[in-house]
C-alpha cells in the first residue's frame, strides 16, 4: 500500500512539473474585484428546561432577504493549462446579511424580528476548472469560509394575546461576553461554488454556504446561517 501511494505521489509530482514548466510566472497570481448579491436564511431552535422538565419550545420561521457583498479576490494558479486547471483562491469580502424572522412559542409573546448584520468574510477555495467552450471554463470550488461579525441591529415586535404589539430596536453584541442572547463573533462554514470563467478574465460564480458552528452563546439555542450568493468579478 505504501509503495502504491508513493508511486501515485511521484506521478502527481511529474504531471505537476510538466504543467508548470514553461508557464508564464506573471500569470501565476491573479487579483481582482468581486461584487454580488446573496440571500441569507436562518435555522433557529430554542429549547428551555426547568429542573429537567420541558416547559417551552420555540421554533422560528424565516424569510430570506436579498443582501449585497463586495470585496477583493486573489488567485494562485497551481496547475495552469489550456484544458484543465487548479487554483486556490482567497478573498476578503464585506457582506450584509439580513432576514425576517417570525417565532411561535407555547408561552407568549410571539415575535417578528428584522435582522440586519454586517460581516467581513474570508472564503478560501480550491477551484478546479475545465474548458467547455473556446473562451470559457466551467469551475467547481470548495473550501472553508471564516465570517467575522462587525455589527448587528434587530428590529423586533412582540405580539401578546391581549394588548397592542410592542416595538423595539437594539444592537446585539458579538463575542463571548455580554448578554445571554448574543452571538459568537466568528462564524465558520463550508463554501461550495459553481462558476464560469472567461479567458479574458471575467467570472460569474454561484456559491452555497453551509454553516458548521452554532453561533448562539446560549447553549440551549441553535442558530446557524445558510446563504446562497451570485457574484461577478474580473481578474487581472
Amino acid at each position: 500500500m505504501k509503495k502504491l501511494l508513493t508511486i501515485l505521489l511521484l506521478m502527481f509530482l511529474m504531471i505537476l512539473t510538466i504543467n508548470l514548466k514553461g508557464q508564464d510566472m506573471q500569470k501565476r497570481y491573479l487579483i481582482g474585484p468581486k461584487i454580488g448579491v446573496s440571500s441569507t436564511n436562518l435555522l433557529y431552535k430554542d429549547r428551555q428546561y426547568d429542573d429537567f422538565q420541558f416547559i417551552n419550545d420555540t421554533i422560528a420561521y424565516t424569510n430570506a432577504l436579498f443582501n449585497i457583498e463586495a470585496g477583493l479576490a486573489v488567485d494562485y494558479v497551481i496547475i495552469p493549462s489550456e484544458k484543465y486547471g487548479l487554483s486556490i483562491q482567497a478573498a476578503l469580502m464585506y457582506s450584509h446579511k439580513g432576514f425576517w424572522l417570525w417565532t411561535e412559542s407555547l408561552n407568549p409573546p410571539s415575535e417578528t424580528i428584522t435582522v440586519m448584520m454586517h460581516y467581513m468574510d474570508i472564503p478560501i477555495e480550491f477551484r478546479g476548472k475545465c474548458r467547455i467552450a473556446k473562451r470559457n471554463y466551467l469551475v467547481l470550488g470548495l473550501g472553508p469560509t471564516f465570517n467575522i461579525g462587525i455589527s448587528q441591529i434587530n428590529k423586533k415586535k412582540e405580539y401578546w394575546p391581549h394588548g397592542p404589539a410592542q416595538s423595539f430596536t437594539r444592537t446585539v453584541q458579538f463575542g463571548n461576553g455580554g448578554e445571554k442572547n448574543g452571538l459568537h463573533r466568528l462564524d465558520i462554514g463550508v463554501n461550495a461554488t459553481l462558476g464560469i470563467e472567461s479567458i479574458r478574465g471575467f467570472r460569474f460564480d454561484l456559491a452555497y454556504y453551509i454553516p458548521i458552528r452554532n453561533l448562539s452563546i446560549d447553549k440551549s439555542k441553535s442558530i446557524r446561517f445558510f446563504s446562497i450568493a451570485a457574484s461577478i468579478g474580473y481578474m487581472f
